[in-house]
């Protein structure tokens, strides 16, 4: 689980790794959110490094302290391969 306090938007919350031996092109990895939701509005992932940020701060209410985010892992190879995995993030303002 990741925990944040005091979100901004544009901060750097974490990363995703992952890891294709295929060699050129083929083994270029892109990040994604997989998540079709308001998500979306909150986080983003850069295509090429994996870094997760924060787009907007929710409400500082408790119904948004707490995201599951699925973040999809996809090389450029044919046919295309992908991973996906949960990372759980935790909005603390008060630490």
């Amino acid at each position: 689980m990741l925990q944040v306090a005091a979100p901004q938007p544009g901060q750097i919350i974490g990363r995703m790794m992952a890891v294709d031996l295929d060699e050129g092109d083929n083994g270029m990895v892109d990040y994604e959110l997989a998540n079709e939701s308001e998500l979306q509005n909150f986080f983003g992932v850069d295509r090429t490094s994996s870094e997760l940020f924060v787009q907007k701060a929710p409400r500082n209410d408790s119904s948004y302290a707490m995201f599951h985010l699925l973040l999809r892992a996809c090389d450029r190879g044919r046919p295309q391969l992908c991973s996906t995995e949960d990372f759980y993030v935790e909005f603390n303002p008060d630490s």
